[in-house]
């Protein structure tokens, strides 16, 4: 059977990072991959980018760390034939992230833990200060207006909070509420 993932996210969030750890997790990319892309990272001053290497390949997304184009990597289970879609999460960009997400069953949305990156990626906007919504909300709602009815949820970053079980749970509920809204 046939499944299209989209993930999903504000700039930053972790998403091609997150991807490429589990596109390495299913086997797909030997460790001697992953430790070039972390020596080139390194290299060309973007060390600790070599999880995103994976599905950010264009030079200019590994130049400038931001993924522009919608990545795809077909992963296969004993029961399923998955394309993993890692779809950018700059405004500039947005069209690209639509193209993912119009192919897509199911959506990954990647929020940052972080202080400060949630808040900027789910504001409402509306506001002289802020007028356009955060790119997490953004893209949420048009995932949903393109079809996508699935949603997982990943709370990424954790480490930043230092694991912090409160904070986890304040994005989850301000996450859900905004998902599952009519």
């Amino acid at each position: 059977t046939k499944l299209s993932v989209v993930v999903i996210g504000a700039k930053d969030a972790g998403k091609s990072t997150a991807a490429g750890r589990l596109i390495h997790a299913f086997g797909d990319i030997p460790d001697v991959q992953i430790r070039k892309f972390k020596q080139l990272a390194e290299k060309y001053g973007r060390a600790g980018s070599e999880w995103a290497w994976v599905m950010d390949r264009l030079k200019e997304e590994r130049e400038r760390g931001l993924s522009i184009r919608t990545g795809v990597w077909n992963l296969r289970t004993a029961t399923r034939d998955i394309d993993l879609l890692d779809a950018p999460g700059h405004r500039c960009f947005m069209k690209n992230m639509a193209v993912g997400a119009s192919l897509a069953d199911v959506a990954v949305l990647v929020v940052s833990a972080k202080r400060g990156e949630f808040e900027q990626g789910f504001q409402k906007g509306g506001t002289k200060v802020e007028p356009r919504p955060g790119m997490t909300r953004e893209e949420l709602v048009l995932a949903r207006s393109l079809g996508v009815k699935q949603l997982i949820i990943v709370v990424n970053k954790m480490d930043a909070v230092n694991w912090d079980e409160t904070r986890f749970e304040e994005i989850r509920e301000e996450v859900l509420r905004f998902a599952t809204r009519p």
